[in-house]
């Protein structure tokens, strides 16, 4: 939740790391609650409000098809 509050106050930088911080506190936790790149979340909105386009459409990308792949296992 903060790396989305974060993105949504306009503080790129902050909320991509993190984000990635989430994703690896996830990568680390033997029995996920969650999609671990659901924090790709507050990335997404960063790297937006950074203006870094191609970056947050990456990670929206890298997201959607860690779902796609969840959804079909």
């Amino acid at each position: 939740m903060s790396a989305i509050a974060l993105g949504l106050m306009g503080r790129g930088t902050e909320a991509v790391a993190t984000a990635r911080r989430g994703v690896e506190a996830q990568r680390k936790n033997p029995g996920p609650t969650q999609l671990r790149e659901a924090q790709l979340i507050g990335a997404v909105l960063g790297l937006a409000a950074c203006g870094r386009l191609s970056e947050a459409e990456a990670e929206a990308t890298t997201g959607y098809l860690a779902c796609l792949d969840r959804k079909s296992t």
